[in-house]
């Protein structure tokens, strides 16, 4: 992969739970598990989504991107399953999640601190735009100031440097 930069605009679609616990009855809000893709925006509001199957809970973020030099748009849905995950879970986690990502880049992180991140990229889409996403997830559901938030798409480093123009984000993306 050739070095170079590329430069998104990010947004937050929604956030919330992926779990296999309660009947949908029992909470607020429920998806089944294989009915299309995540909700749509639902405020600041947490979603919870029924995975079957699933044995932890695992907090979701959706965040959608726009290429500032072409003008495509991706969606990407990052989970965080870093410990107390068991490692050896991790595999079948991701194959009963894909379903509930639909069309979306579904990416999991496994290791998560200040200023980094290490994921897995359980569909295909452009590395960066992976990378840019949960860089996204660390700055607004973690309030990580780091800069830049070094990032590791399937071993892969990426170095995102966020800015704040007073309304939107802009984060630019090294390889």
């Amino acid at each position: 992969m050739p070095n170079g930069s590329t430069t998104f605009l990010p947004s937050l679609g929604c956030w919330g739970f992926f779990h296999g616990g309660l009947s949908g009855s029992e909470r607020r809000d429920s998806t089944p598990f294989g009915q299309g893709s995540l909700p749509g925006n639902v405020r600041d509001e947490p979603v919870d989504v029924h995975v079957e199957g699933l044995e932890f809970p695992l907090q979701f973020f959706q965040v959608n991107l726009t290429s500032v030099v072409t003008g495509g748009r991706t969606q990407h849905v990052v989970v965080s399953v870093y410990p107390p995950i068991p490692v050896d879970a991790i595999t079948g986690i991701g194959q009963r999640l894909t379903c509930a990502a639909g069309s979306a880049a579904l990416s999991l992180v496994v290791e998560d601190r200040t200023g980094w991140a290490r994921s897995c990229s359980l569909t295909p889409d452009h590395p960066p735009a992976v990378a840019a996403a949960i860089a996204y997830t660390k700055i607004t559901g973690g309030w990580d100031e780091s800069d830049p938030i070094v990032v590791l798409v399937d071993e892969h480093e990426f170095r995102v440097f966020a800015r704040f123009d007073g309304k939107s984000w802009q984060l630019l993306v090294w390889d």
